[in-house]
């Protein structure tokens, strides 16, 4: 059903004629869908559950996109924090204090 192009038609090929085309499966081959005697409800349903399978592979992926997305904003925004960290520890070592201490400034 994931597979199949909005295009395909699905046909319960039986005699039944509310489930099915009301046609064996010849029949139904060698017969425009029109013309069937039945009303073909399996197949509509089927067609309808196929539509609803292929907009959520859609969407799923948009998903994972989006979570891949989201993983990379964050594992970026870590690099940022971590470059400042960084900066701010090697301007502290630099200067011999640290000036974020409260000590710091009573020494002087």
């Amino acid at each position: 059903m994931r597979t199949a192009k909005q295009s395909t038609t699905f046909v319960e090929a039986t005699f039944n004629n509310e489930w099915g085309s009301g046609l064996d499966r010849k029949g139904t081959q060698n017969t425009k869908p029109e013309h069937w005697p039945g009303s073909n409800t399996l197949g509509v349903v089927l067609k309808k559950i196929s539509k609803k399978v292929r907009k959520r592979k859609l969407s799923d992926n948009a998903n994972r996109k989006q979570k891949q997305n989201n993983r990379e904003q964050s594992r970026q925004r870590n690099i940022v924090q971590m470059l400042k960290e960084l900066r701010t520890a090697s301007d502290s070592d630099v200067s011999g204090c640290n000036p974020d201490s409260e000590s710091s400034e009573e020494e002087k």
